[in-house]
Protein backbone atom coordinates (compact mmCIF):
# COMPACT_ATOMS: atom_id res chain seq x y z
CA UNK A 1 0.00 0.00 0.00
CA UNK A 2 2.94 2.52 0.83
CA UNK A 3 4.28 1.65 -2.43
CA UNK A 4 1.50 2.46 -4.30
CA UNK A 5 0.65 5.66 -2.36
CA UNK A 6 4.55 6.65 -3.07
CA UNK A 7 3.88 5.69 -7.24
CA UNK A 8 1.03 8.24 -6.97
CA UNK A 9 2.64 10.92 -5.31
CA UNK A 10 5.61 10.64 -7.73
CA UNK A 11 4.15 9.50 -11.28
CA UNK A 12 2.18 13.27 -11.85
CA UNK A 13 -0.43 11.71 -13.82
CA UNK A 14 -3.22 14.11 -14.99
CA UNK A 15 -6.28 13.12 -13.68
CA UNK A 16 -9.94 15.03 -12.94
CA UNK A 17 -9.28 17.09 -9.93
CA UNK A 18 -13.16 16.73 -8.47
CA UNK A 19 -11.57 18.09 -5.51
CA UNK A 20 -9.52 14.77 -4.85
CA UNK A 21 -6.46 15.97 -5.90
CA UNK A 22 -4.77 19.05 -6.14
CA UNK A 23 -3.41 20.81 -9.29
CA UNK A 24 -0.14 22.20 -10.19
CA UNK A 25 1.49 23.59 -13.52
CA UNK A 26 3.75 21.69 -14.99
CA UNK A 27 6.31 23.42 -17.48
CA UNK A 28 6.59 21.84 -20.89
CA UNK A 29 9.11 23.75 -23.11
CA UNK A 30 10.42 22.77 -26.70
CA UNK A 31 13.46 23.31 -28.39
CA UNK A 32 15.73 26.07 -28.40
CA UNK A 33 14.31 29.28 -28.48
CA UNK A 34 10.56 28.55 -27.95
CA UNK A 35 8.36 29.88 -25.41
CA UNK A 36 7.66 27.51 -21.89
CA UNK A 37 3.89 26.23 -22.29
CA UNK A 38 2.23 24.84 -19.29
CA UNK A 39 -0.18 22.11 -18.56
CA UNK A 40 -1.90 21.19 -15.49
CA UNK A 41 -1.17 17.59 -13.91
CA UNK A 42 -2.20 16.42 -10.22
CA UNK A 43 0.28 16.68 -7.71
CA UNK A 44 -1.03 15.33 -4.18
CA UNK A 45 1.38 18.04 -2.09
CA UNK A 46 0.47 20.94 -3.77
CA UNK A 47 2.39 22.41 -0.82
CA UNK A 48 5.71 21.00 -2.45
CA UNK A 49 5.36 22.12 -5.77
CA UNK A 50 7.82 24.78 -6.78
CA UNK A 51 7.67 27.06 -9.71
CA UNK A 52 9.37 26.10 -13.12
CA UNK A 53 11.87 29.09 -12.96
CA UNK A 54 13.15 27.21 -9.76
CA UNK A 55 12.93 23.96 -10.72
CA UNK A 56 15.86 25.59 -13.36
CA UNK A 57 17.26 26.85 -9.97
CA UNK A 58 17.46 23.55 -8.46
CA UNK A 59 18.84 21.55 -11.85
CA UNK A 60 21.95 24.70 -12.09
CA UNK A 61 22.33 23.76 -8.31
CA UNK A 62 22.64 20.41 -8.38
CA UNK A 63 25.88 18.71 -8.83
CA UNK A 64 24.82 15.68 -10.77
CA UNK A 65 21.74 14.13 -12.04
CA UNK A 66 20.61 10.30 -12.10
CA UNK A 67 19.67 9.66 -16.22
CA UNK A 68 16.74 7.38 -16.82
CA UNK A 69 17.08 5.29 -19.98
CA UNK A 70 15.12 1.85 -21.51
CA UNK A 71 16.74 -0.07 -23.59
CA UNK A 72 15.48 -1.99 -26.47
CA UNK A 73 14.39 -5.05 -24.49
CA UNK A 74 12.53 -2.74 -22.26
CA UNK A 75 14.79 -2.90 -19.09
CA UNK A 76 15.09 0.27 -17.27
CA UNK A 77 18.72 1.59 -16.76
CA UNK A 78 19.43 4.59 -14.51
CA UNK A 79 22.97 6.03 -13.77
CA UNK A 80 24.89 9.15 -12.75
CA UNK A 81 25.64 11.88 -15.18
CA UNK A 82 27.16 15.51 -14.76
CA UNK A 83 24.56 17.56 -16.90
CA UNK A 84 24.09 21.17 -16.86
CA UNK A 85 21.05 23.53 -18.70
CA UNK A 86 21.96 25.77 -21.63
CA UNK A 87 20.24 28.01 -24.11
CA UNK A 88 16.64 26.28 -22.75
CA UNK A 89 18.28 22.39 -24.16
CA UNK A 90 19.96 19.83 -21.41
CA UNK A 91 23.84 18.50 -21.74
CA UNK A 92 25.40 15.67 -20.07
CA UNK A 93 28.45 13.88 -21.40
CA UNK A 94 30.01 10.44 -21.15
CA UNK A 95 32.82 8.11 -22.48
CA UNK A 96 33.16 7.92 -26.27
CA UNK A 97 33.41 4.09 -26.07
CA UNK A 98 30.33 1.88 -26.13
CA UNK A 99 28.06 1.76 -23.07
CA UNK A 100 24.58 0.63 -22.30
CA UNK A 101 23.67 4.37 -21.73
CA UNK A 102 24.51 5.10 -25.48
CA UNK A 103 23.09 1.65 -26.12
CA UNK A 104 19.71 2.46 -24.75
CA UNK A 105 19.26 5.99 -26.15
CA UNK A 106 20.08 5.00 -29.74
CA UNK A 107 17.58 2.46 -29.45
CA UNK A 108 15.03 4.75 -27.27
CA UNK A 109 15.85 8.23 -27.02
CA UNK A 110 12.93 9.38 -24.53
CA UNK A 111 14.87 9.70 -20.67
CA UNK A 112 14.35 11.59 -17.68
CA UNK A 113 17.01 13.29 -15.55
CA UNK A 114 16.57 14.05 -11.76
CA UNK A 115 18.08 16.42 -10.06
CA UNK A 116 18.55 17.21 -6.03
CA UNK A 117 19.98 20.29 -4.90
CA UNK A 118 19.36 20.18 -1.45
CA UNK A 119 18.60 17.25 1.03
CA UNK A 120 18.92 17.41 5.16
CA UNK A 121 17.58 14.42 7.16
CA UNK A 122 14.94 16.00 9.97
CA UNK A 123 15.52 12.40 12.03
CA UNK A 124 13.62 13.54 15.00
CA UNK A 125 10.67 14.41 12.74
CA UNK A 126 11.24 11.68 10.61
CA UNK A 127 11.19 13.61 7.42
CA UNK A 128 13.67 15.31 4.26
CA UNK A 129 14.02 18.42 3.66
CA UNK A 130 14.50 18.44 -0.16
CA UNK A 131 14.65 20.33 -3.39
CA UNK A 132 14.64 18.45 -6.83
CA UNK A 133 13.66 18.85 -10.09
CA UNK A 134 12.49 16.19 -12.93
CA UNK A 135 12.89 16.63 -16.65
CA UNK A 136 12.01 14.41 -19.25
CA UNK A 137 12.81 14.78 -22.92
CA UNK A 138 14.66 13.31 -25.85
CA UNK A 139 18.25 12.48 -25.90
CA UNK A 140 20.15 12.82 -29.34
CA UNK A 141 24.26 12.63 -29.26
CA UNK A 142 25.45 16.28 -30.67
CA UNK A 143 28.06 15.40 -33.53
CA UNK A 144 28.05 19.34 -34.96
CA UNK A 145 31.70 20.67 -33.70
CA UNK A 146 30.15 23.99 -32.80
CA UNK A 147 27.48 22.75 -30.55
CA UNK A 148 29.54 19.80 -29.08
CA UNK A 149 32.42 22.68 -27.73
CA UNK A 150 29.37 24.56 -26.73
CA UNK A 151 27.82 21.75 -24.64
CA UNK A 152 31.27 20.94 -23.07
CA UNK A 153 32.03 24.14 -21.95
CA UNK A 154 27.94 24.62 -20.53
CA UNK A 155 28.96 21.48 -18.25
CA UNK A 156 32.54 22.44 -17.44
CA UNK A 157 31.61 26.17 -16.24
CA UNK A 158 28.51 24.23 -14.43
CA UNK A 159 30.60 21.97 -12.59
CA UNK A 160 34.07 23.46 -12.38
CA UNK A 161 33.52 27.20 -11.51
CA UNK A 162 36.85 27.80 -10.59
CA UNK A 163 38.77 27.81 -13.71
CA UNK A 164 38.58 30.70 -16.17
CA UNK A 165 36.95 30.15 -19.38
CA UNK A 166 40.10 30.13 -20.80
CA UNK A 167 40.83 27.03 -19.47
CA UNK A 168 37.81 25.81 -20.08
CA UNK A 169 38.16 26.11 -23.10
CA UNK A 170 42.04 24.60 -23.65
CA UNK A 171 40.55 21.94 -21.44
CA UNK A 172 37.02 21.13 -24.01
CA UNK A 173 39.79 21.00 -27.16
CA UNK A 174 42.33 18.29 -25.27
CA UNK A 175 39.56 15.80 -24.11
CA UNK A 176 36.51 16.66 -26.21
CA UNK A 177 37.31 14.21 -28.52
CA UNK A 178 37.16 11.76 -25.89
CA UNK A 179 33.75 11.98 -24.92
CA UNK A 180 30.15 11.86 -26.44
CA UNK A 181 27.85 14.52 -25.62
CA UNK A 182 24.10 14.30 -25.61
CA UNK A 183 21.31 17.10 -26.21
CA UNK A 184 18.16 16.62 -24.14
CA UNK A 185 14.84 18.52 -25.54
CA UNK A 186 12.76 19.27 -22.43
CA UNK A 187 9.54 18.24 -23.21
CA UNK A 188 8.65 18.45 -19.96
CA UNK A 189 9.95 19.79 -16.33
CA UNK A 190 8.32 19.56 -12.71
CA UNK A 191 9.93 20.97 -8.88
CA UNK A 192 9.17 19.71 -5.87
CA UNK A 193 10.77 21.04 -2.41
CA UNK A 194 10.36 20.40 1.38
CA UNK A 195 10.84 23.98 3.06
CA UNK A 196 11.68 25.70 0.22
CA UNK A 197 11.46 29.36 0.95
CA UNK A 198 14.78 28.52 3.44
CA UNK A 199 16.36 26.02 0.90
CA UNK A 200 15.86 28.80 -1.88
CA UNK A 201 17.93 31.64 0.01
CA UNK A 202 20.38 29.20 0.85
CA UNK A 203 21.02 28.33 -3.14
CA UNK A 204 21.07 32.03 -3.87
Amino acid sequence: ARKDEDDRQNNDVGRSSEGRTNDYERARCGRTGEKLMTETYSMRRRDRAITTEDALRVIKAAHFAVLATVGSDGQPYAVPVNAAYCDGVLYFHGTEQKSRKADNIAANPAVALTFVAYEKRLAEEHTVDYASAVAEGEAHLVTDETERQKAFLAICEAHAAGPSPEKHLAYARREGDSAALWRVTIRSLSGKSRSWSRISDELG
